[in-house]
C-alpha cells in the first residue's frame, strides 16, 4: 500500500505550501499526521524519511503519556509491558491484524489512534494506586489524547468521548472528580464545534454521506466470525471480571467497563480498513490484574493468584510485543536485500523502495527507453486496465517524473488522476489547490472547477494503483477535460493532457 504513504507525503506537501486543510483540499482524515510529516521536512528535507521523523515525534508523545498513566496504576513490570505495547503500535511497519511480514506504513493514523485510545482507556478505567495521584495530571493527559485523536481520525475521537462519558458514570476515580472531567469533556466538544473546525466537520459529514461509514450488517457479521478467536479471548476477560465481581474481588463497574471496552473496540474496528486486531482490549487484562492484585497479600493467596495474573497480564502482552518486534526486525532485514526491491534514486522520493517484480526490467526513463512492460494489452481506447503492482506503480511515477526532467515542462500545477496526486511532491512542484486528497469511487463528488481550475497538466495512468478510481474520475470529468485540455503526449504508462492556451508544457 505504497499509495497510502504517498497520501501522507502529499498532504504534508500541501501544508508546506500553505494550503488550508479541508478548504484548499478535502479529506475526512485530520491534518495532524500531515503536520508531523511537514515538521519532518524541516529536519530531513522533502523525502520519505520525513514521515519517520513525524512518527518518532508521535512516539515521544505516546511514550510520555503512557509512562505517566501506567506508572500511577501498575507495578513496574506490568507498567513496562503496557508502555512497550502502545509504543510498538506506533512503530509497527504493518497494519494491525495483518500477517507479520505484510510490511507497510499505510494507515499510520489508525495505529497511532489505537495507541492513544488504549492509553486513554487505561486512565479512565483503571484507578490510580497510592496517595500520589493527582487528578489534574490524568485530566490533562486525557484531554490531550482526545484532541490528538480528533485531529487524526474522528472515528477514534468519538470512541474516546464515549469512553469518557461511560467513565463519568462507572469509574469511581473519574466520578469523584466529575467537575474536572466534565470540564475536559466540555472543552474537547467546544473545540470540535469551534468555527475553525467547521470545514473539517463538513468533510467528515460529506464523507459519511458518500459511503465512508461501513454499515453493511452481513459484512460486520462475517468480520466478527472471522475474528472469533480474538473476540473469545477478550470475552473471556469480561467473564473473568464478572466472576471476580460475584466473588467480591471486583466492582460491577469494572465488569461493565470491560463490556463497554470490548463493544467499543469491535465498533471501531468495523469502521476501519483493518481485518483484525482490537488493541484497546488489552486494558481488560490490566483490569483483571488490578482486581486480582487487591486480594489478600498473604503468601498462600499470592501463590494461588500468580498463575491467573501471569496469564492475564504477562503472556498476551509479551506475545504481542514479540510479534511487533519480529515485524520490525523482519522489515529491516528485507529492506537490506536490495536485489528484492525497486528503489527510487532521484526526485523527492529518493530511497523509497517497494518489492520488485521479477518480470519487469528497470529502465532509464529519463532517456525515454522502451521497457518490456505489458500494458498496452490492458488498455482499450485509453481506458485504464487492471491495478498496477507496487513496483509497476512506483516505476510509473518515475517515468512521469522523467517527463519533467528537462525543465521545459514545469514547474507546473500537475494532477495525476490516480488515488493520490503524488507527483507535485515527487517533483518539488507547487501542488494545485482543490479536489479530494484521496480519490476513490466512494469519495464525495467535487465539481470539475474545484478539481481542475488550478491545474495545468493532467496525467492519466494506464495502469493506476486503483483502476476503479481512475475510471470513475475520467467518466465524471470527461466533458470538462475535453473542453479545457488536449492530449499532448502519450507514453507506455501515461496519457498527458495539457490545458488549452497554456505554455506550461513544452511540446518538445
Amino acid at each position: 500500500m505504497t499509495v497510502d504513504l504517498l497520501f501522507n507525503l502529499s498532504g504534508a506537501w500541501r501544508l508546506l505550501h500553505e494550503h488550508v486543510p479541508h478548504v484548499d483540499y478535502h479529506d475526512p482524515v485530520g491534518a495532524l499526521s500531515f503536520l508531523l510529516t511537514r515538521l519532518g521536512f524541516y529536519i530531513v528535507g522533502p523525502s520519505p524519511q520525513a514521515f519517520l521523523v513525524g512518527e518518532m515525534m508521535f512516539l515521544a508523545f505516546i511514550f510520555i503519556t503512557a509512562v505517566i498513566a501506567a506508572s500511577r496504576r501498575l507495578p513496574p513490570v506490568p507498567a513496562l509491558l503496557f508502555v512497550l505495547y502502545v509504543a510498538l503500535l506506533v512503530l509497527l511497519p504493518a497494519n494491525i491484524g495483518d500477517q507479520p511480514n505484510a510490511y507497510t506504513f499505510a494507515m499510520s493514523y489508525n495505529r497511532w489512534c489505537w495507541s492513544a485510545l488504549t492509553t486513554l482507556c487505561l486512565v479512565l478505567f483503571l484507578p490510580p494506586r497510592g496517595e500520589r495521584h493527582r487528578a489534574y495530571v490524568d485530566a490533562a493527559i486525557g484531554g490531550l489524547l482526545l484532541l490528538v485523536m480528533f485531529y487524526l481520525k474522528m472515528t477514534f475521537a468519538a470512541a474516546g468521548l464515549a469512553a469518557l462519558v461511560v467513565a463519568l458514570l462507572a469509574s469511581d476515580h473519574i466520578r469523584s472528580r466529575w467537575a474536572l472531567w466534565s470540564s475536559v469533556l466540555a472543552l474537547v466538544l467546544a473545540n470540535a464545534a469551534a468555527p475553525y473546525n467547521h470545514a473539517y466537520l463538513a468533510d467528515i459529514w460529506g464523507a459519511a454521506g458518500a459511503g465512508y461509514v461501513r454499515a453493511s450488517l452481513p459484512d460486520h457479521i462475517r468480520s466478527f466470525l472471522a475474528n472469533k478467536a480474538e473476540y473469545a479471548l477478550y470475552g473471556c476477560g469480561v467473564l473473568v471480571l464478572l466472576w471476580l465481581w460475584q466473588r467480591g474481588q471486583a466492582s460491577w463497574q469494572s465488569a461493565a467497563a470491560a463490556v463497554f471496552i470490548l463493544g467499543m473496540g469491535i465498533l471501531v474496528l468495523s469502521q476501519n480498513a483493518q481485518a483484525a486486531g482490537i488493541p484497546v482490549g488489552m486494558v481488560i487484562a490490566f483490569m483483571i490484574y488490578e482486581a486480582v492484585g487487591n486480594e489478600s497479600t498473604d503468601t498462600k493467596a499470592t501463590a494461588v493468584q500468580f498463575m491467573p495474573r501471569l496469564l492475564a497480564i504477562l503472556l498476551f502482552p509479551v506475545l504481542s510485543i514479540i510479534a511487533a518486534a519480529t515485524t520490525l526486525t523482519g522489515y529491516h532485514l528485507v529492506a537490506k536485500r536490495d536485489r528484492t526491491v525497486f528503489m527510487v534514486e532521484g526526485t523527492n522520493l529518493h530511497s523509497l523502495a517497494v518489492p520488485a517484480d521479477v518480470d519487469i526490467v528497470k529502465a532509464t526513463f529519463a532517456t525515454n527507453e522502451e521497457v518490456p512492460y505489458q500494458i498496452r494489452s490492458r488498455v482499450r481506447d485509453g481506458q485504464p486496465g487492471q491495478d498496477a503492482s507496487q513496483s509497476e506503480y512506483v516505476q510509473g511515477l518515475v517515468e512521469a517524473a522523467a517527463l519533467f526532467s528537462g525543465g521545459g515542462r514545469g514547474p507546473s500545477k500537475v494532477l495525476m488522476l490516480d488515488q493520490v496526486n503524488a507527483l507535485p511532491f515527487m517533483l518539488g512542484f507547487p501542488p494545485p489547490r482543490g479536489g479530494n486528497l484521496w480519490i476513490w469511487p466512494g469519495a464525495p463528488m467535487r465539481s470539475a472547477e474545484n478539481v481542475f481550475d488550478d491545474v495545468d497538466i493532467v496525467l492519466v495512468p494506464k495502469a493506476p494503483s486503483f483502476a476503479a478510481a481512475t475510471t470513475k474520475a475520467l467518466a465524471q470529468y470527461e466533458r470538462y477535460l475535453a473542453e479545457n485540455f488536449f492530449q499532448q503526449a502519450e507514453t507506455p504508462r501515461w496519457i498527458v493532457l495539457m490545458r488549452r492556451q497554456s505554455a506550461a508544457l513544452d511540446p518538445n
